[in-house]
């Protein structure tokens, strides 16, 4: 072979080598981005979210709205969620009128799999809600879809704040 047509082979396959190089480098910051994107999306999901609690804590207690969400319980079921006053739940669920839930306070409820329902209060009529993060406990995962979503409310000096917190993609 003529070493001028070797030189042009190595040339060649040098420029090749480079360019699958650059391609695949622009390929994976692509997807890096679209990931980046993705999760702000989901963040947004959990500002939604948050937002619509505090609209209804806004409404006041004579609010029927309410919002329901699918809960990943910790060992791994799915069940429904419904956050409200605790007036417009009564009327989901007639038997929480005989378990002491008070019409002025936004409580979560859940029910699960057997039928049993639990509960907890999120926040008085008389407190005011802040989305801010001092809270370590966590009181439940949430999803959309597979994004699974983490909901911190902690109670200080008559605020409740509330965190809701994307933790990634659910594992199916």
């Amino acid at each position: 072979m003529p070493a001028n047509v070797i030189t042009y082979l190595m040339g060649y396959t040098t420029l090749l080598l480079v360019l699958l190089i650059i391609t695949s480098l622009i390929y994976s910051h692509y997807y890096s981005i679209q990931t980046h994107l993705a999760r702000l999306g989901y963040q947004s999901i959990a500002e939604s979210i948050a937002g619509q609690i505090i609209t209804i804590y806004r409404q006041g207690y004579n609010s029927s709205t309410t919002l329901k969400y699918p809960v990943y319980g910790p060992d791994g079921s799915i069940y429904d969620i419904i956050i409200g006053y605790g007036s417009a739940i009564k009327q989901i669920f007639p038997v929480m009128k005989t378990q002491g839930i008070n019409d002025q306070y936004i409580y979560v409820v859940v029910k699960s799999g057997d039928g049993r329902y639990y509960w907890y209060r999120i926040v008085s009529s008389s407190s005011n809600i802040i989305l801010g993060n001092p809270s370590n406990q966590v009181d439940y995962y949430m999803y959309s879809s597979s994004v699974i979503l983490r909901i911190e409310t902690k109670v200080i000096k008559n605020y409740t704040y509330i965190t809701i917190q994307y933790m990634g993609l659910r594992k199916t």
